[in-house]
């Protein structure tokens, strides 16, 4: 069974207007929404080969990161 993830790269998470509703939608289609905000632990680390065997579930990842940080 196909399984997707959608990820969110806003600094913001869900406190974003659009993400949090984009995350709604996604999770109303039976679409997974993850917030990478949510996973930095207090000290500022991020468990990247956690976040890969959980991604090697998915069978379609959409990544959805403002590009206007970098502009």
């Amino acid at each position: 069974m196909e399984k997707t993830v959608l990820i969110f790269g806003n600094p913001y998470g869900r406190k974003s207007k659009i993400a949090s509703e984009m995350a709604s939608m996604a999770e109303n289609s039976g679409i997974q929404s993850i917030f990478l905000n949510e996973l930095v632990s207090d000290d500022g680390k991020f468990s990247v080969v956690k976040m890969q065997e959980q991604l090697e579930s998915f069978s379609t990842i959409i990544i959805h990161a403002p590009v206007y940080w970098y502009s």
